[in-house]
């Protein structure tokens, strides 16, 4: 932990499926649950690289076989982070043509399958 603000300077995603049970200036942030922790992080820093941080509203990671990220009104189904880059770049792809009050399922969770947003009616 290299500072503590009492404000936002960006938006960012909430994360749900980590805990803290507190921290200290200076030292290491220390999760309750270290693997879905660098989970995390790997999918932060690929959404950081495909410029989808300031639209994902909520990150999931409390089942690691199932992530899930909601984007508005639309779920993208993760599934694991097996080629969790290819992931991500195909929900910027897709999220990028979808209609901003989109509500529905992406599942990106095998991408041997046919990719398609369901929409929800």
């Amino acid at each position: 932990v290299l500072d503590v603000k009492s404000y936002f300077t960006k938006s960012l995603p909430v994360v749900s499926g980590v805990s803290f049970s507190g921290f200290r200036l200076g030292e290491a942030l220390s999760a309750d649950n270290p693997a879905a922790f660098e989970v995390v992080l790997k999918i932060a820093q690929l959404m950081t690289k495909y410029e989808l941080l300031d639209d994902v509203v909520k990150i999931d990671v409390s089942d690691l076989e199932n992530i899930q990220a909601y984007i508005g009104k639309a779920v993208v189904i993760i599934g694991n982070t097996d080629h969790c880059d290819e992931k991500i770049r195909t929900m910027a792809a897709a999220i990028e043509k979808l209609p901003e009050d989109a509500r529905g399922t992406l599942d990106l969770s095998d991408l041997d399958k046919q990719i398609i947003f369901k929409y929800l009616t």
